[in-house]
Parts: structure tokens; C-alpha cells; sequence
């Protein structure tokens, strides 16, 4: 189930310092995060470190633009929930901005009662969360910021964020491990 797309940015361009832009007038009208947010962001990650971004939107161009590091999108790729007009979110996405390294990713879990029950204060169901479907090389990266922002995790629909917390929560303790210097995390 794993699919991926990977080419140059468009955004990188020469007339900047670095090759990056972090100009608000960067950032998507469509985005739905706000400046203030976004300028937290940018604090914590360096303009050549390396950026994981659960999701994928019509920020996601922002993003890939605002590093000379890796930047990777991980987003729901279910077939059966997350369709418009008959296409997953991720194809669209892929499609209006086919430059990004962006993964579909399988979630196990649902936005329901029992879901949060069976994981709250229950550590020792937590391996269930692991996400089998990560490229591994996105486990082998030293990340310096993961932006948690997915799947949908409201409303009793989608997968919530069970995983994806979790999964977040390896990352950084392998990371760590690895490289040796702290990771910032924003949800």
C-alpha cells in the first residue's frame, strides 16, 4: 500500500538566501494553519533540517519550501473513506502538486469510544499502534521537526490520530538514538 512521489520543488528558487522562502506570502490562502503557528514552526526547524508532515493539504507546498533539508507527507491513503468526487485525498493532492516526496500510509484504527478506551492510560496495547506501511527510510531519518496534522481525527470520523502520535513518538526516540539532538514536535 505504499506509494510515493518524489521530485525537485519549484519553490526552492535562486532569488532567496538559502533556497528557501519563509515569507508569509508563501503560504497558501487555502492553508489552514495559522501565521502565528507556522512562525513557531519555522523557529525550531533549521533552514537546512529535515521536516515531517503528517498530512497533506494546500500547505504542503509551503512546507517543502521553507528547507533545503528532507521534507516528507505522510497522508491517509484508505480507498474507501477520504474520497472526493471518487479519488483519495492523496491523489488529488499528488496531482495539484506532483513535486512533493509524499507516502500514502494505512491506519488501523477509528475515531471511536472504544478505540480511545482501548489505548488511554493502556501502554501495554500500544504496539498495536505501530504503522507497518512507513517506508523505511522514513524511519532511518533524522527528523528535526514533525508536524503532527493527520488523518482527520474529529467528529467520530476518520482513523484519529492514535497512530500517528504514537508513530511520532518512535520517530523522535529513534532520532535521538541516532542523531543525538532534540526534535520538535507540533500537533
Amino acid at each position: 500500500n505504499l506509494q510515493s512521489v518524489k521530485n525537485v520543488s519549484p519553490f526552492l528558487t535562486s532569488n532567496t538566501t538559502q533556497g528557501v522562502i519563509r515569507d508569509k506570502s508563501a503560504l497558501s490562502r487555502n492553508a489552514q494553519i495559522g501565521w502565528n503557528q507556522v512562525q513557531k514552526i519555522l523557529e525550531a526547524l533549521p533552514e537546512n533540517g529535515n521536516l515531517l508532515v503528517w498530512g497533506l493539504g494546500n500547505d504542503s507546498p509551503f512546507w517543502d519550501g521553507v528547507t533545503t533539508g528532507r521534507v516528507v507527507f505522510l497522508e491517509d491513503g484508505d480507498m474507501t473513506t477520504n474520497l472526493i468526487q471518487g479519488k483519495r485525498w492523496f491523489d488529488l493532492m499528488i496531482e495539484k502538486y506532483p513535486h512533493l516526496e509524499a507516502y500514502a500510509v494505512h491506519y488501523t484504527t477509528k475515531n471511536n469510544d472504544a478505540m480511545y478506551n482501548r489505548f488511554y492510560s493502556h501502554a501495554e496495547n500500544w504496539k498495536h499502534l505501530e504503522m507497518q506501511s512507513l517506508p523505511k527510510d522514513v524511519l532511518e531519518t533524522c527528523w528535526d521537526v514533525i508536524l503532527l496534522d493527520a488523518p482527520l481525527g474529529c467528529c467520530g470520523l476518520g482513523p484519529a490520530r492514535f497512530q500517528s502520535i504514537y508513530m511520532t513518538k518512535l520517530l523522535v526516540n529513534r532520532s535521538i538514538s541516532m542523531c543525538g539532538r532534540l526534535i520538535h514536535v507540533f500537533v
